[in-house]
């Protein structure tokens, strides 16, 4: 695993130092080097790295690309604890209200909500995550379960537990739905620290 990550990098970042391809495929290459230098836990350099993919993207005009590795970028600030450049870089990539969302807008509000999150800005992560369960991407297997352990962090914030449990067993059902083990094994987890809470030790 290590090795593969290793060779896959090096052969991304040489790309990149050719100078070769489009800015389109370049973006794209320093995007895809990014997500798997954050793998190694390096993500200081998978930083630079989603940097570089903005940047081509905004070269070859493809806002798909800049708003896709601006979401990616913004995850990995997060987790080194810069939420202010986070919140800055994930900004433009955020859609206007009201329009259908496709698949890039959905992933963009749940990062928002998740981010919000972290700054105990409820209102906001709520209001981001339901507005993601409105639209297509509802069930996907990362929006739709993340949307919904979102709600239940919420609830559970406020001290509502009944309906945090019911979130979390929703995010779970859709998790075991779709296959996606680390939704079902969060939900499992989040359902017993919501019973503790409540002092349901027994259920």
């Amino acid at each position: 695993g290590g090795f593969n990550h290793a060779e896959g990098i090096a052969r991304l970042v040489g790309l990149l130092r050719s100078g070769g391809g489009t800015p389109a495929a370049r973006s794209a290459a320093a995007r895809c080097a990014a997500v798997v230098t954050s793998h190694t836990g390096d993500t200081e350099r998978a930083v630079a790295l989603c940097e570089q993919a903005i940047d081509e993207a905004i070269a070859a005009a493809d806002r798909d690309q800049e708003r896709q590795s601006r979401r990616i970028l913004a995850l990995l600030l997060r987790e080194l604890g810069d939420i202010a450049a986070a919140r800055r870089q994930l900004a433009p990539a955020l859609p206007t209200r009201g329009g259908e969302l496709k698949s890039d807008d959905a992933r963009c509000l749940v990062t928002k909500a998740c981010i919000d999150l972290d700054t105990a800005d409820l209102d906001q992560a709520a209001t981001a995550a339901r507005d993601v369960l409105t639209g297509n991407f509802a069930n996907a297997t990362w929006t739709g379960t993340t949307a919904r352990w979102v709600l239940g962090q919420v609830m559970f914030e406020r001290g509502d537990h009944a309906v945090a449990r019911s979130w979390f067993m929703d995010a779970l059902v859709v998790g075991e739905r779709l296959g996606n083990a680390v939704a079902v094994l969060g939900g499992h987890l989040d359902l017993v620290v919501t019973e503790c809470a409540a002092d349901r030790i027994d259920d």
